[in-house]
Order: C-alpha cells, then structure tokens, then sequence
C-alpha cells in the first residue's frame, strides 16, 4: 500500500492558496470516485502479485500434464525437496488469487453497486471444477494443510485425502465438488487425483478473466470522475497554481476535516485503460496455456 503523498501546503504565517471548497453532493461524489481509483491501483497489484506467483512457478518447476514434475536450474539449490517446492509455490498463488477476488467482490459492492460482477462469479464457480476446488484448496492453506500430494512420483491433488483430511470440517461447496469429482474419475476407473496443470490454468484463466470484468465494469465511474475534475479546472484554472511547486496541477479540496490534493492533470482513464490493457494480454497468453494443457488430456 502506498498510494498516500505528503506535501507542505501551509508555512509560518501563510494561509492556504487557491483551495477549493466543493457542495457537499460534488465533494462527496469526487472523494468517492478518487477512492475508488486508489482501490483500483491497489487491486492493480494485488493482481500483479498473483501473476508474479504464476510466474515464479513456471521459472521453478516444469510440471507435465501426466503428473510428473522436474525442478528447474532456477529454483533455489538450497530447497530440492519436489513436494516443498510445489507446495510453497501453489499455495501462494491459490492465496494471491482468492485475495484478489475478494478484493475485487468488495470493491464492486462498495463502490460501484453493480451486481453483475457478483453474478459473473457466481457463474464461473459453478461452471469451473478447477474454481471451487481452488477456493476450497486455499482455505485449506490457511488452515496450515499442504495440499498437493505425491504418489509414485508423480503430484496432484488427492481428491480421497483432501475429503478425509484430519482437524478440517470439509464442508458446503467444497466437500460437493470433491464428492462430484471422485464419482466422474471413478466412472473412468481413474485413480481421485486432479491435475495439477490443470487447476493451475484454468483457474488463473479465470481469476485474470474476472479481473478483466471487473475493470470493464469500474471503467464508466472513473470516466465520469475525469469529466467532473476536468469541468471544474477549465473554469478555474487558477486552482491549480500553489506556492509550493510540488502541488502546480493538482486540485487543492477542502472539507470539514482534511485537505485533499487531487492530481487533477493525470488522466485516470488512460491509467485504467492500460490496466485493461494488461490484463487483456495476459489473458490471450493464459487461455493459449490452458488451450495446450486440455489438449494434452484430450490426447492422452
């Protein structure tokens, strides 16, 4: 978190310059649209932190579709046990992405009181096995369990001991996908262990997917705050001249208890558009990875 700057707007003897004291609706809805764009740049790196996660895993280990897994010349000599290694790297990332979704779930019904995005997700956890078993996962995680197994070299998530892991309740949605997932594999007389490849993909591809929507759906309400910080500076340009140079072109906002300084120069559409941007390519680059993964199981 760092998204707060100190400046000195006031000295010995000299009152505030060029400060403006906006009608309490305007004020109102200008903070709360600033906020909103803090809490963006603050999902922004929460969203980068997850992709950083998924990153570090494929530099460390290369992990096959058939369950074997090979540590790479970059991952750290000083930790060469697999099963570490994997679980240090899948819990971090199943927690980066649950932060971000949650993140984002309070965003939206904070500040923007849309409740598409809460149905999007909704769809996406029912329609993706990998998404609730990732979410089930990383609570797991929470409660000190190391979720990936090992069998005959070979790593996955066992399905069977997950379900029937000790000090745990499983429980709701989680014990119903386990349940569901060992009934399909044991129609196909297939041992109840789920891919690790096949989580990691398609559940990233869905988090960034999310994240995406999310953007999308917050891009209007930052849109119409550029348009009012704009409105206000081209009827008062004076407003952005300060004695302290550190403060030429931003908005000097008072109200009954702090004095906001609001960059008003920087245009926040194009930073959430370069958000957009970023996420839209990442998500071109996850989805041909997840396209390879299933077509690895196809042909198996």
């Amino acid at each position: 978190m760092d998204f707060v700057r100190y400046y000195k707007v006031l000295t010995s003897g000299e009152g505030y310059d060029n400060v403006i004291v906006l009608a309490d609706e305007c004020l109102s809805s200008v903070k709360h649209k600033w906020d909103l764009m803090a809490q963006l740049q603050e999902s922004f790196m929460l969203y980068q932190s997850m992709i950083f996660n998924v990153y570090n895993l494929q530099k460390c280990v290369t992990l096959y579709t058939n369950g074997t897994v090979e540590l790479t010349e970059n991952c750290p000599t000083e930790i060469q046990d697999k099963a570490i290694v994997i679980n240090a790297l899948i819990t971090n990332i199943l927690s980066s992405a649950k932060t971000l979704t949650d993140k984002m779930q309070t965003i939206m019904k904070k500040y923007c009181n849309d409740n598409t995005f809460l149905k999007a997700i909704a769809d996406v956890y029912d329609g993706s096995y990998s998404y609730r078993l990732a979410q089930g996962l990383r609570n797991m995680c929470q409660h000190g369990f190391c979720v990936v197994s090992q069998c005959t070299g070979k790593y996955g998530f066992d399905l069977y001991q997950l379900k029937n892991v000790k000090d745990f309740t499983v429980k709701g949605g989680f014990k119903d996908t386990l349940d569901d997932l060992i009934d399909r594999l044991s129609a196909y007389s297939c041992a109840p262990i789920y891919s690790l490849s096949a989580l990691i993909s398609e559940y990233t591809t869905d988090v960034i997917g999310l994240y995406l929507l999310f953007l999308r759906q917050a891009k209007p309400f930052i849109e119409e705050m550029d348009s009012q910080l704009k409105s206000i500076v081209m009827q008062n340009p004076e407003l952005l001249e300060h004695k302290n140079p550190e403060l030429l072109g931003c908005l000097l906002i008072e109200d009954d208890v702090l004095l906001h300084v609001i960059p008003a120069k920087e245009s926040l559409h194009k930073t959430i558009d370069f958000y957009i941007k970023d996420a839209e390519n990442q998500l071109l680059l996850f989805e041909s990875a997840e396209a390879d993964v299933k077509s690895a199981f196809v042909q198996v």
